[in-house]
């Protein structure tokens, strides 16, 4: 029915038509599902039938274009200096939320005051107001506005980077740990449990026909938004 977020993954998970698929985005809904054990009571998603993945986003910090962030390193300092102490991304408890705290305990970003926005697109829009000077959106989603010079981005969370800003230093690169299991979310589409494998396999072959058409691979190349197919076992 068009449900996002854990509300769709409730209503897929008592599903039994056969063909019912949700998207679910690794670990944007696990983290805030394993902190909760309210929706650990409505739903497993443990129990859902993997189908296939269709691609991933990274997370990028992003600065406000006219602090002229120098880099990750130069972020670090000039926040461990309390010239600044906000940084924004979605939900206390999602992947944004864990990847700024991972920045803080391990890195050393020693922000102080965690501002919590609804969405990756209002996180982008606050940091390039200025309203935050350090934000914590999907590479895809702060594109545009790395395009217009309004927020410049400072280190891609993924240890490979992003198709999308091919060009941005990587955390590894900048010297710290890998965080690749938090550092971008991988576009996953699920089952209800129980589905028969036949079923599975069915969609997962024309998903693999979707994202593998040229149609499909032109739209990527021209938004740079990376779609990759992997099977059930791989997702």
């Amino acid at each position: 029915p068009g449900a996002a977020g854990m509300r769709g993954i409730a209503q897929a998970a008592q599903a039994d038509d056969g063909h019912t698929l949700v998207g679910v985005n690794p670990p944007a809904e696990v983290l805030p599902w394993l902190l909760d054990e309210d929706l650990q009571n409505q739903v497993d998603i443990t129990a859902l039938e993997p189908v296939a993945s269709i691609g991933f986003s990274s997370y990028v910090l992003i600065g406000n274009a006219d602090a002229n962030f120098d880099g990750f390193k130069d972020a670090i300092d000039r926040y461990q200096s309390g010239e600044f102490s906000k940084i924004a991304s979605t939900q206390a408890g999602g992947a944004g939320n864990v990847v700024a705290v991972l920045m803080r305990d391990q890195m050393g970003l020693d922000w102080n005051n965690y501002v919590a926005y609804d969405g990756a697109a209002p996180t982008v829009q606050a940091v390039s107001s200025g309203e935050v000077p350090l934000g914590l959106p999907t590479a895809g989603t702060a594109k545009p506005a790395i395009d217009e010079g309004l927020v410049d981005p400072v280190v891609v969370c993924r240890a490979d980077g992003s198709n999308v800003l091919p060009d941005a230093p990587t955390v590894t690169d900048e010297g710290f740990d890998s965080i690749d299991y938090v550092g971008a979310v991988t576009r996953s589409l699920l089952a209800p449990p129980g589905t028969p494998d036949n079923q599975l396999e069915t969609l997962s072959s024309g998903i693999k026909n979707i994202v593998e058409s040229d149609d499909m691979q032109q739209w990527s190349e021209e938004t740079g938004r990376g779609v990759a197919y992997r099977n059930r076992k791989e997702t």
